[in-house]
């Protein structure tokens, strides 16, 4: 199947950037409203789907610094592929998925995006032989090149555009799941962050950081 279209948002931006929200915390700026238009495809097959869009930004609104208001002067682009593959590992319910995102801005505005995004998973979908059973699990892993990502201001909940610090995953995220039905009984269980076990000692304790200063939890 192929799906292609266009959208386009006209809007005033969000309250929170509204002097007369009790967040605004900056100086007097008068924003203009923001536009954002977006272009996309995707072609898809029973096991493989591919998409493409081309988004184009004036006006963009955001927080420099912990509660400095600004709106980008220009125009920018961010153009976005993506690719989702299923791999079929023999008769035995046995997948190997893969997700891809390569992505590029232009233009000068203060956003920073990851070039590269990947997300994988080895999992075993069936009933083990089981007529009432239906089972989903298996590993997955998560991934995106390093990057000057967002900071976090605790002040008004929000992240804040920052260009100094370089955040870079220590190891790829790895998690466990089992999803499971039997009859009318459904269960879900997963153990994250197993990619921060410290093999001398034996605890999770290599933690990685998704954004400036705030590391990700050890197992949950």
């Amino acid at each position: 199947s192929l799906r292609v279209g266009f959208e386009n948002v006209n809007r005033r931006p969000s309250f929170l950037y509204d002097q007369a929200s009790d967040f605004y915390r900056g100086t007097s700026l008068d924003l203009n409203k923001e536009n954002h238009l977006r272009f996309f495809g995707t072609l898809a097959g029973s096991k493989m789907q591919l998409s493409a869009q081309y988004q184009v930004l004036s006006n963009y609104t955001y927080l420099k610094y912990y509660d400095q208001v600004e709106q980008a002067a220009s125009l920018f682009t961010v153009l976005q592929f993506s690719a989702y593959r299923d791999f079929v590992l023999g008769r035995r319910g046995w997948h190997l998925r893969g997700w891809a995102l390569l992505q590029q801005k232009t233009g000068s505005a203060d956003v920073n995006l990851p070039l590269l995004g990947m997300r994988g998973q080895l999992a075993y979908d069936g009933n083990l032989g089981f007529r009432n059973l239906r089972l989903s699990t298996g590993v997955e892993f998560r991934y995106f090149s390093p990057y000057k990502a967002n900071d976090y201001s605790p002040v008004n909940g929000q992240f804040f555009y920052q260009d100094a610090q370089i955040v870079r995953l220590r190891r790829p995220e790895l998690h466990a799941y089992l999803h499971f039905r039997i009859r009318n009984f459904a269960g879900y269980v997963r153990a994250e962050n197993l990619n921060a076990l410290d093999p001398a000692t034996g605890q999770f304790v290599r933690n990685n950081f998704l954004l400036p200063n705030y590391p990700s939890p050890g197992l949950l």
